[in-house]
């Protein structure tokens, strides 16, 4: 795979910066309509926000307090760890160009240091905020807290978690919504949908088995906390029997924010006799094109509409329909986790079209047809820095008392052959505004004979930065091609 990301600077807001609530200052701003949902003040999806970002001067703080207790979305009750006693944790909202303030009180009873990570935000000029110990920062200590405090320079959906050890799939994850402009217009906001594996054994107890090669299997798949297991004699455990459920009016178009918040699964999302169309991927708006459904990996996030045009059945099931969401990998696996309800008042099960849950997907990427390009221009200068980047044998080991941008601001001249090569970063010679180039070759192979490799998918990500691809296939790269 070749990729390029540019580096830049947003200029700083140093001051006039008012307190703001979420009564006071409207998510979203009321110019925001029903008929227009492009605009977005002066500014709309064409708006380039790597430099461009409103000025709201508003300050939006959430307060997060981490503590340990049992919880059981699918009925199977285990320990775990929440964030205001709730799992998942508060939905976090702002507008684009918002200040949030979050402050992280760590009242853990297990000896864990903690931390939160907001997915996907660029913290540009304020790396230091982005959650990563060992990276960025030292872990939240027990009985201890940190404050931290970004500017909103993109607008979408996203989540938050923790990044320290394997504490987010125990439960420290949620959502967040930074509202602007959406590329086609809607009714009504759903907000976001989280769909996440439920392991029923913490997850630190199974990562051996992620090891050797064999990563577990998810007990249950919840949607927006909520799912339904089997319960078994003697287990701990209560049988659900409600289903996350959705009610739509005939005729209105909604916006739902999708979030791929698995540990280990990448997802297959569809709707029962309905299509939808994707207005939006992560942080990018884009061209809208209407698909039936869509595959999502773990950290993935798809904007979707919506129009509640279904033909409703005069029978027991009163316009009734699954929400479907499975591994993609899984064409027999249960995928029925929520419903959408046109009579709010019925209590039926949808009934599943003939060999509905049994359409194999497969686990690709949207179709590149469907993607349009978004202008960057023609680049006549090709003399920047080129990476090359063997994905291979050595782990990454962090030193929490150490994090990289310590030793960075203490040791003026610190290189690579410093460093031993599991703590090594990798280190990006460029100046600002500049293109660096990647070259990222998977080196490694499932016969290798010292490894054994699971066959899972899982997107490269860069924390704080945004990447155009150039190139990518299972061929080798010849030089004409690079």
């Amino acid at each position: 795979m070749s990729l390029s990301l540019r580096s830049s600077t947003l200029p700083r807001v140093e001051s006039s910066i008012v307190k703001g609530s979420l009564v006071d200052v409207p998510l979203p701003p009321i110019n925001n309509v029903q008929t227009n949902r492009s605009a977005w003040g002066p500014y709309d999806i064409k708006t380039d926000y790597a430099y461009v970002v409103p000025q709201t001067r508003v300050t939006r703080e959430y307060n997060f307090i981490i503590t340990n207790t049992n919880i059981a979305p699918d009925g199977f009750e285990r320990p775990g760890m929440v964030i205001n006693g709730q799992y998942p944790g508060p939905l976090v909202e702002a507008n684009w160009g918002d200040i949030l303030r979050i402050n992280v009180f760590n009242n853990l009873t297990n000896l864990n240091g903690t931390s939160i990570h907001f997915h996907g935000v660029r913290m540009l000029n304020q790396n230091f905020e982005d959650g990563t110990p060992g990276i960025t920062e030292c872990p939240i200590p027990p009985n201890s807290s940190k404050t931290y405090e970004f500017r909103v320079i993109q607008y979408g959906t996203t989540w938050y978690h923790s990044h320290f050890g394997l504490q987010y799939p125990d439960g420290l994850t949620g959502p967040m919504k930074f509202y602007g402009p959406t590329s086609q217009n809607y009714g009504v906001d759903l907000g976001p949908i989280m769909v996440n594996d439920r392991l029923h054994a913490p997850a630190s107890s199974l990562y051996y088995l992620e090891l050797e090669g064999t990563p577990p299997v998810a007990s249950s798949i919840l949607m927006q906390s909520q799912g339904i297991y089997l319960c078994q004699p003697g287990e701990p455990c209560i049988q659900r029997t409600n289903y996350y459920t959705v009610n739509f009016t005939a005729g209105t178009a909604y916006k739902m924010s999708l979030i791929n918040s698995e540990t280990d699964t990448r997802l297959t999302f569809w709707l029962q006799d309905h299509s939808f169309t994707i207005v939006g991927t992560d942080f990018v708006a884009i061209e809208p094109y209407v698909t039936g459904t869509i595959n999502i990996a773990v950290g993935q996030r798809y904007e979707i509409i919506v129009t509640a045009n279904a033909t409703i059945k005069s029978d027991a099931t009163e316009g009734n329909f699954w929400m479907h969401a499975r591994d993609c990998s899984k064409p027999n696996a249960t995928s029925t986790l929520g419903i959408i309800r046109y009579n709010a008042s019925s209590t039926a099960n949808p009934c599943e079209t003939s060999g509905e849950n049994r359409q194999n997907f497969g686990c690709a990427d949207p179709p590149t047809s469907k993607l349009v390009p978004n202008g960057y221009p023609i680049l006549t200068d090709l003399s920047g820095p080129l990476h090359k980047w063997i994905l291979g044998k050595e782990r990454m080991y962090l030193n929490w008392s150490e994090p990289t941008l310590k030793l960075v601001n203490d040791y003026a001249n610190l290189r690579e052959e410093h460093l031993a090569p599991s703590t090594a970063p990798i280190f990006l010679d460029y100046e600002a505004e500049s293109w660096v180039y990647f070259l990222i070759q998977n080196n490694s192979t499932i016969s290798s004979p010292d490894h054994m490799y699971y066959r899972a998918a899982h997107p490269i990500h860069l924390h704080g930065h945004d990447f155009v691809i150039i190139a990518q296939g299972r061929q080798t790269l010849t030089l004409a091609q690079s």
